[in-house]
This record gives structure tokens, sequence and C-alpha cells, in this order.
């Protein structure tokens, strides 16, 4: 399957101003005007979803995932996440992700995220870049309905390799996280390569990660 492109305009749009009244209630039980009004703008669907309690997202996110199946959705995943304006915006973010069994839309994202965290870089945004990448490397770790062999290619050959304190412990994280779904051997050698870092922080980071999981 084709990559599908996506534009920075995507990247970098302002949220647009939705409408006061709240659809995410329809979510449990979607009227014909609720699911057509989540088709032509599931970017308000993703604005309820990060104004609703704890609760609700939890209750919500595996019906509300089933709308993101385009990038520019998950892009808009990511910058709320990313952006920190609301309650756990960070977490709601990997866990709505984390419901994905879109393969393909998860490899689209990684194959883009540098550019997108380029693009951030650029316009001195460079802490929403970090967080835009880590969100979605614990996303790609946790997406439990995708093969963990999909999930480990995505992590160690899609994701770019930045020189990022936060985005290479988020990597060891990553990979710790899959470490009992595939065969231990290879985790294994995809964290050492983070002991050699020239960042101590890192390279203690990894030993630690190694005696974790063995």
């Amino acid at each position: 399957m084709g990559v599908q492109m996506v534009t920075i305009a995507e990247i970098s749009s302002s949220q647009n101003e939705l409408a006061s009244q709240s659809y995410y209630s329809d979510v449990y039980s979607p009227s014909a005007s609720s699911i057509e009004s989540y088709q032509t703008d599931p970017d308000l669907l993703i604005r309820e979803y990060f104004l609703s309690s704890l609760e609700q997202r939890y209750k919500g996110r595996k019906n509300i995932i089933k709308y993101l199946q385009k990038p520019q959705y998950i892009l808009a995943v990511l910058r709320y996440g990313a952006r920190g304006k609301y309650r756990e915006s960070y977490e709601g973010a990997i866990n709505l992700l984390a419901e994905t069994d879109n393969f393909s839309l998860l490899k689209t994202i990684s194959l883009y995220s540098e550019k997108i965290y380029n693009f951030l870089g650029q316009q001195s945004q460079i802490n929403i870049a970090e967080n835009v990448l880590e969100i979605l490397i614990n996303a790609i770790a946790c997406a439990y309905k995708i093969n963990v062999n999909d999930r480990f290619d995505l992590l160690v050959n899609a994701i770019p390799k930045k020189n990022s304190r936060m985005i290479k412990a988020s990597m060891i994280d990553a990979l710790g996280l899959i470490a009992d779904e595939m065969d231990l051997e290879i985790i294994k050698e995809e964290i050492k390569k983070f002991i050699s870092d020239e960042d101590q922080y890192i390279s203690d980071y990894a030993r630690e990660a190694l005696q974790d999981i063995e």
C-alpha cells in the first residue's frame, strides 16, 4: 500500500473554532447526524476527546479511533497531545493512538515524522517537536492491535534518530515495553546500542533498562 502524503500546512494549521455543542456522548450511541459530523470534521471529535474527563476518554477511545483513518487526523491528535493545553493531554494522545489497528497509517506518520520534527524545530518549537515524536514512539509501542514485529520495525527503522535525550530515553522505554512480546535478545541488542552514547545519562539509562528486562 502506498504512503499517503501529508502537507506542512496540516502540521501547523491552527485549531478550528468549533461549535460549543457537545458531541462526545454520541460516541456511545451515534446518531446519523453525529456520524456525519465526525466524518466531515473528525477534528471536532478529537477536540471533544481532549476536553472530556479521563473516564470518558477511557470509555470512548476504542470507538473514536475508528473515525481517525487519515494522516491529518493522527497529526491532529499528536498536536493536541504535544501542546499540553488539556488535562493529561500527553497520556491522552498516547492512549488514543494505541487503539489503532491501522499499521499503514502509523507507518505513514512514522516515515513523515522527521519532516514534522524538523519543521517544528525551524519554527522555534523544538519542545513541541520532541513531544510529538515522544508521543508517537510510545503510541507505537503500546499499539497492541498491531503485530509486535511491525511495531519494532517502525521504532527501529522508521522513527528518525535524533540527538535528543528525551527521544533516546523514550526509544529505550518503548523497546522495554515490547520486550515481553518478542525475542528478548533482539530487544537487548537494540538497547545495547545506546550504551555507547556520548550522553552518560542515556548510557546509564540503557544499562538500567537491560537489567530490568533480564
